[in-house]
């Protein structure tokens, strides 16, 4: 039953317990979290990795599952944190659900999960290419929501490519530890 939900049965060091695992969805369930520190490295690995010398002379090409990015909340308020938002779509074009971290930031090894549910989403409007709030109420800090809309009309509603971005939204999340 436990490997019919996709669940691995990995054996401790002394094998006298186990380490139930369940492996990393990118298409349908998890997020990748990136902190800000490590940002600008999520961005160039990608195009660092062609260089490497076992890829040299050969000729490729990125695909990726990742539909689903978490981001610090720090991002936004970066000084170039809106136009690098929207390099993700330079490798990673199937990212559908954006979730922006709000304080505190998650600051363990490992996995974590981010509850959404009553903060709602800025869903994008295919039909008008906007954006519009729904699926729950304003939570909290309102000076984060006022930020989203801000990058969206700045930078996302002109310059997210409509003809392959069908289905977007922005969920404001918090990390937690379960």
């Amino acid at each position: 039953m436990i490997r019919q939900q996709g669940i691995e049965i990995c054996p401790c060091e002394n094998n006298q317990q186990a380490i139930f695992v369940r492996p990393f969805d990118p298409k349908y369930r998890d997020a990748l979290y990136v902190p800000l520190e490590k940002w600008s490295d999520f961005l160039c690995d990608p195009i660092d990795r062609f260089h490497q010398p076992d890829l040299l002379d050969l000729t490729l090409g990125i695909n990726t599952d990742l539909t689903r990015l978490a981001v610090p909340e720090g991002l936004l308020r970066a000084e170039d944190g809106m136009a690098s938002l929207l390099e993700i779509y330079r490798y990673f074009f199937n990212v559908k659900v954006l979730l922006i971290i709000v304080d505190p930031q998650p600051d363990f090894q490992g996995q974590c999960e981010f509850e959404s549910a009553q903060r709602g989403a800025f869903i994008r409007d295919n039909d008008r290419g906007g954006f519009d709030f729904g699926d729950g109420e304003r939570v909290g800090d309102e000076t984060v929501y006022k930020l989203i809309e801000e990058v969206i009309d700045k930078t996302l509603i002109e310059a997210l490519p409509q003809e392959f971005i069908r289905n977007f939204e922005i969920r404001l999340t918090v990390a937690v530890r379960r």
